[in-house]
């Protein structure tokens, strides 16, 4: 009975375990792949949102930039103050006027064809044209083609407008020349499709450009929008009236930034919902990575048991004395080592316990990547072996700085605190060679706390605290710094 029961008990833990294992393996898995789907739809946000600002920008620029070369070539118009100041006093001009209307024509139908304008030319309001002003353009504006120009222009000098007919949209530049004269340029709305970067049909960025009332100007071919329409309200609606500004969310973003000449760009990047990671869909490598987790977990469950059920392997999970990279002491044995110095030191003996530390070790770890800082580490723990000599122990605590505890025992207590102050004094200068980067280009500032035993402080704990306080002070100031533990002000030794 007793062997039964003992059979059982086994069964029933042995059932116990798999259960567990079996629920851990399930949850990490539900976990895994909930955090990569997390991970995948934030990642394709940001991607988006970056993707569509840098096109929404460039797109603005581009548009600027082409303005303001329509609006530099309109100025041999109104630069020449005999051209400035006329116009057509009546509905049938003088002679003088016609040879006047007849060198305007000829100058500015030459900028036309230069530029590709559809349209540069000047309308007076006696009803007279001068230069290159098309049928089209006449249509547009209707009967009263001065009074519609000046209506536009309004109390402005000049404005940027767009008139809408289909393809045949033009975007329009007003300038008043004097009270009777207004110079009109313009373009077809379909050569924004040849300055900004427009997507094709199958394309995931499509812009939109429109003009101050949110009527498109001109817009890429897979929104399927023709000139003169209003702007979709799954565009506009993120958006919500706001100027440069990116919006995202899990199917895309949408951002706008405002030209100079007063249109808005509009540009849109769909979230990819068929992302690939080589040659596994998102799907597929979600659940690829959740099954390898679940396997790993078990395995690794197998070989932690047999690594800590072994007394032949658990001295190998111990602390290593050094660490390898920097090649001192590790905490554990370093604090050992300062310990054992401390219970065996001479009465009347000087010593430093001295912490070092990089400065804004965070931003350096963020902008410049965790190898520029452990290489910083390293040539700091060669600096400090340099300085302070073999006879020192030298190791590193668990905020990872540098420890060093140094002897400057002498007969003479005065000649054994100024050799201590000078050698750490000597130290601060050698930091000037910590420099980092491929060409050395980074300088990392350096702070040192020292508290010395036993004047200061008469076990390792102690030490400890009192030099932690020391070198936080060093690190409120700039550049390399040095602070001596002042037991009325900590700081009050700065150097």
């Amino acid at each position: 009975m007793n062997k039964y029961k003992e059979t059982v008990r086994m069964l029933s833990m042995r059932n116990a375990l798999i259960l567990t294992y079996t629920i851990l393996g399930v949850a990490l898995f539900i976990v895994t792949c909930v955090f990569f789907m997390y991970s995948n739809s934030r990642g394709l946000m940001a991607q988006s949102e970056n993707y569509t600002s840098v096109a929404g920008q460039q797109s603005a620029k581009h548009i600027s930039n082409f303005c303001a070369s329509i609006e530099r070539s309109a100025r041999m118009i109104y630069d020449d103050k005999d051209f400035l100041e006329f116009y057509v006093k009546g509905s049938i001009p003088t002679a003088e006027e016609r040879k006047t209307i007849s060198d305007l024509t000829v100058m500015m139908t030459k900028t036309k064809f230069i530029t590709d304008y559809a349209d540069f030319g000047i309308v007076y309001s006696s009803g007279i044209y001068a230069g290159s002003v098309s049928d089209g353009i006449k249509d547009l504006f209707g009967n009263d083609f001065y009074g519609k120009a000046d209506e536009l222009l309004g109390d402005k000098p000049e404005t940027w407008t767009a008139l809408y007919s289909g393809s045949l949209s033009r975007a329009c530049f007003l300038k008043r020349l004097n009270p009777y004269a207004i110079l009109i340029t313009t373009f077809y709305s379909t050569k924004l499709g040849s300055i900004i970067s427009t997507g094709n049909e199958m394309s995931r960025l499509s812009i939109c450009v429109t003009d101050s009332s949110g009527r498109v100007i001109h817009a890429s071919d897979n929104l399927g929008l023709t000139a003169g329409a209003h702007l979709p309200s799954d565009m506009e609606s993120p958006i919500d009236g706001r100027i440069d500004i990116t919006v995202g969310n899990s199917t895309g973003a949408i951002c706008a930034v405002a030209v100079s000449n007063g249109w808005i760009v509009y540009s849109r990047v769909l979230a990819d919902k068929d992302a690939r990671y080589g040659s596994l869909s998102t799907r597929d490598f979600i659940i690829f990575m959740g099954m390898t987790s679940l396997l790993l977990f078990v395995v690794s469950g197998i070989i932690i048991s047999a690594f800590y059920t072994s007394e032949r392997k658990k001295r190998r999970i111990s602390e290593t004395e050094y660490d390898e990279e920097l090649g001192v002491l590790t905490p554990f044995y370093c604090e050992d080592k300062i310990c054992d110095r401390i219970e065996t030191s001479l009465v009347g003996g000087t010593w430093a316990f001295t912490l070092v530390k990089i400065k804004d070790t965070d931003l350096i770890r963020s902008r410049l990547g965790e190898d520029f800082l452990r290489g910083g580490q390293k040539q700091l723990a060669g600096i400090l072996k340099e300085s302070f000599g073999d006879s020192s122990i030298i190791g590193i605590n668990d905020d990872n700085a540098l420890v060093v505890f140094t002897d400057f025992s002498d007969y003479d207590l005065f000649k054994a605190h100024d050799n201590l102050v000078r050698t750490h004094n000597d130290t601060l200068k050698l930091f000037s060679r910590l420099l980092v980067g491929d060409n050395s280009d980074y300088k990392l500032d350096v702070a040192m706390g020292v508290c010395i035993y036993p004047d200061q402080a008469k076990d390792y704990d102690e030490l400890d605290l009192k030099a932690r306080q020391a070198l936080e002070a060093a690190l409120d100031t700039e550049n390399d710094s040095l602070v001596f533990y002042d037991e009325k002000k900590i700081g009050g030794g700065r150097r």
